[in-house]
């Protein structure tokens, strides 16, 4: 992880935000943990609402999952079956 310059993740749950995905409101406010500006964070993402959160929140995001219809992989940044394909190593790999 420190490698791609992942060192810095953030860990929140529905918990922490008053209102859950598709709200934005947990992304923005691991990217506010984080100082980071939300365009420059990315998410990994295996649902619909999570993947509409991220886009809302102004971030990119990879959703994994074989699962999904074309149409919601389509507003993926990324979409890939697995998170350990080559394809999700190179999408990051190319932000940072």
């Amino acid at each position: 992880m420190d490698s791609l310059g992942l060192e810095r993740l953030q860990f929140l749950s529905m918990e922490d935000v008053k209102n859950t995905k598709p709200a934005p409101d947990v992304y923005l406010k691991a990217a506010g943990r984080l100082g980071v500006p939300p365009g420059l964070c990315l998410v990994i993402e295996d649902a619909a609402s999570g993947l509409r959160a991220a886009k809302k929140a102004g971030m990119k995001c990879i959703l994994i999952g074989r699962h999904h219809p074309k149409k919601l992989r389509k507003k993926a940044d990324l979409w890939a079956a697995k998170l350990d394909s080559k394809k999700v190593f190179r999408f990051i790999s190319s932000l940072v």
